[in-house]
């Protein structure tokens, strides 16, 4: 028994034919180029393992780079664990969203890290989503005193008086109407007595017949808004019968 290896196998190319051919033959190998061999193959095995756990880590700078931008060092196991371990793999994201979607980190870290990551490309993308943005509409207060034209809507001036013209449209501001279910009169929209919604001059008859006849105070605005020049008529053929 020779403590040593044999590599027994070489090629050849056939007189016959130009496909090779293999033939064996013994080839002794010394013990020191065996062991050699040896600790090669055991590196050779061991060598994926530690590559797998070269790839899922990231180097130092990175890991600087981010906790620079505010992430805590578990934040940046968790990037680890989604393979997330390279500036690349930022880029490749795209968004401040999606970081925070799959990572869990705050808003404002995800920006911070994707500004950095994207550099104009981020800056761009956010242009756009501004310029996209529907602007709100703002809210405005106004006092409870304010009175308004009922027929170009013009704000009055502080010395308005009821019954005045509009200084917008030279209408009356707040046309002076009677209320057809407490009988009292008022300028504005609503019966200030009862509350009640105030109907035109010209069917203020009209409200007071439907009063009659049993509406309620709120059915009554209603059911004049909703009448057509056709039922208006005949509701003051009705009203002509009962003078």
């Amino acid at each position: 028994m020779h403590n040593s290896l044999y590599f027994n196998s070489f090629t050849k190319v056939s007189a016959h034919s130009n496909y090779p051919l293999t033939e064996y033959r013994d080839i002794p190998i010394s013990p020191a180029k065996v062991k050699a061999l040896r600790i090669v193959s055991n590196n050779l095995a061991a060598k994926p393992i530690d590559i797998m756990a070269e790839e899922n880590n990231m180097n130092k700078l990175l890991i600087n780079i981010l906790k620079a931008k505010g992430l805590t060092e578990e934040q940046v196991s968790a990037l680890e664990q989604a393979d997330i371990t390279s500036k690349a793999d930022f880029e490749y994201i795209g968004d401040f969203q999606t970081l925070m979607d799959i990572s869990g980190i705050d808003e404002e870290t995800s920006k911070s890290v994707m500004a950095w990551a994207l550099g104009n490309k981020f800056e761009s993308n956010t242009s756009s989503a501004s310029a996209g943005a529907t602007p709100s509409a703002p809210i405005i207060v106004e006092s409870a005193d304010v009175v308004k034209c009922t027929h170009c809507g013009a704000r009055q001036p502080k010395d308005y008086q009821t019954g005045d013209l509009c200084l917008s449209c030279g209408h009356q501001a707040e046309p002076v109407l009677n209320c057809h279910w407490c009988l009292n009169s008022g300028p504005g929209k609503f019966c200030r007595e009862c509350g009640s919604e105030f109907l035109s001059a010209s069917d203020y008859e009209i409200g007071i017949f439907l009063k009659r006849e049993g509406e309620s105070k709120n059915a009554i605005v209603k059911l004049v808004k909703e009448m057509t020049p056709q039922e208006k008529d005949s509701t003051w053929a009705k009203i002509r019968k009962t003078r």
